[in-house]
Parts: C-alpha cells; sequence; structure tokens
C-alpha cells in the first residue's frame, strides 16, 4: 500500500534534469473511480543536521482521506538525511502505519567503517513466529550489518536529487536501472520510457495543458508493486521535469490514479 502513495513523486522523479532549487513542495491527489481516496507529499530541507553536519532532509509523507482514515488509517513517512558534499545518504528511515500493520526501518550508513547498520521493528500482533496465537500483542525486533559498502550509497529518496542533476535527456524506447538501499537490502530501480503525450490538470487551482513524457518504472521493493500490475507515470517535458499524473493498475484493487494539484517551488 505504501508505494500506492510514495511512487506518485519517487519514481517519476527518476528522469529529472540539472539542479534547481530545492525548496519545493508537492502533493498529490489519489483517486480510485473518480473518488478521492488519499493524498501523498514530497518536500526539502536545504538547512537540517546530523552529528553535527549540515544535510539536506527528503521527506515524503502519505495518508488517507477522511473517510478512509476512519476504516483503514494510512499515516507513512520516509526521510532520508543527506550528504551534498559527497553527495551520498547518512540516514535513512521508513514508517509505514497502515490499518493494523506497522513497521518501521532505521539504516546508518558508516563510510569510515564501510558498514551499513540496520534496524527494524514491526508491529506482530498476536501471531507468534510459529504461527500459533498469543495472549498479548507483540513487536518484533531484528538488526544486521551489510559489510563493504560503496562509497557512495543512496536511497530512493536521496536518488531523486541525484536523478535530477542528470545531464542525459531520456528518449521514447529507452530502458535502464539504477541501483538503491531500500528495506535492509540492495534494489533496482527499472524505467522504460514510452512516449510524449499532452494532458490536461488543475494545479494550484488553475488549469493547463502540460506536455509530458510517459514512462513505466518498476521497483524492486515492498509494497504493493512487488507483484504483477503496471505503473504508467507521466513528467513534465520541461528542465523542472516534474512528475504530474500517474496511473497504477492494483491486483485485486484495479486502477487508481493520481494527479498533482499543488505545488511550490
Amino acid at each position: 500500500m505504501q508505494y500506492l502513495f510514495l511512487l506518485l513523486f519517487l519514481i517519476p522523479t527518476l528522469l529529472f534534469p540539472k539542479e534547481k532549487e530545492l525548496h519545493e513542495f508537492f502533493e498529490y491527489k489519489i483517486t480510485w473511480n473518480f473518488v478521492t481516496v488519499g493524498y501523498s507529499t514530497y518536500s526539502t530541507n536545504r538547512h537540517a543536521n546530523f552529528d553535527g553536519k549540515k544535510v539536506w532532509m527528503f521527506e515524503s509523507t502519505a495518508r488517507g482521506n477522511a473517510v478512509i482514515q476512519a476504516v483503514f488509517p494510512v499515516e507513512d513517512r520516509i526521510i532520508s538525511l543527506w550528504d551534498p558534499k559527497n553527495q551520498r545518504t547518512l540516514w535513512h528511515e521508513k514508517s509505514l502505519s497502515e490499518g493494523n500493520y506497522r513497521r518501521t526501518n532505521r539504516v546508518h550508513f558508516n563510510y569510515e567503517s564501510k558498514k551499513a547498520v540496520w534496524w527494524q521493528s514491526q508491529y506482530a500482533g498476536n501471531i507468534g513466529d510459529d504461527g500459533l496465537f498469543k495472549f498479548l500483542p507483540r513487536t518484533k525486533e531484528k538488526n544486521g550489518v551489510i559489510e563493504s559498502i560503496d562509497e557512495r550509497m543512496n536511497d530512493i529518496l536521496s536518488l531523486i536529487y541525484l536523478t535530477r542533476i542528470s545531464e542525459e535527456k531520456p528518449s521514447p524506447d529507452q530502458e535502464f536501472k539504477i541501483p538503491i538501499f531500500d528495506d535492509n537490502r540492495l534494489s533496482n530501480v527499472w524505467i522504460k520510457v514510452i512516449r510524449y503525450e499532452d494532458i490536461d490538470l488543475n494545479v494550484n487551482e488553475e488549469d493547463t495543458i502540460i506536455s509530458s513524457l510517459l514512462v513505466e518504472p518498476k521497483l524492486e521493493t515492498s509494497g504493493a508493486f512487488r507483484s504483477k500490475g503496471k505503473l504508467r507515470v507521466w513528467i513534465s517535458n520541461d528542465e523542472l521535469r516534474i512528475p504530474v499524473k500517474i496511473q497504477a493498475e492494483i491486483p485485486n484493487l484495479g486502477m487508481v490514479e493520481a494527479n498533482l494539484f499543488k505545488m511550490k517551488i
């Protein structure tokens, strides 16, 4: 469920060009059968601190609307603390709360020791490891270390910025993959460029026609899109490369659509 919201801005931005202002805020309205079911946001902050260093913080959130929150509360938050000088992630945290499912992942990248130390806490309810019912609900804890990490590790959020400064301009029929660190392991984002299209949107209360590039991304991670289902994303065909629209075929749910409706740059 979390990537239904998260991918609205994380995957589309894998094709951004040269550096622009990083003080940005995007908000997306998510609809199912023309009914609004939730919202997602993405923001940046260039004035954060971590271990006595000035860092940038990328943050994403996801939530359902008032009706959805009443029956299936969704409150997801993902942050990345990023070293702009060396262009690498220092700390990454993912907190998911979706109905009765709750999980938090944290990872600290230590480049001096070349290790990534991670922790995970997941609400397990009343079911034990043996599959049997337990009297009291509990939380599972686990941790680990990944040895010999690269000098520049990046997560899904910090990858957004790195790809924004790329000199490469995508073209139809192009396919490529990008490595990331996600869910306590190395993973990949796959991108397939489809074609150019014009789409109609209402952004900041103004109707506009946006020339865009249609791409199909696929993320090797937890969430709705690890299984079968097509994700289609439209990115503005200009120097900002803003993700403006998404359509997702979700197994057992059908087509879900999201549109950019607020932005501040």
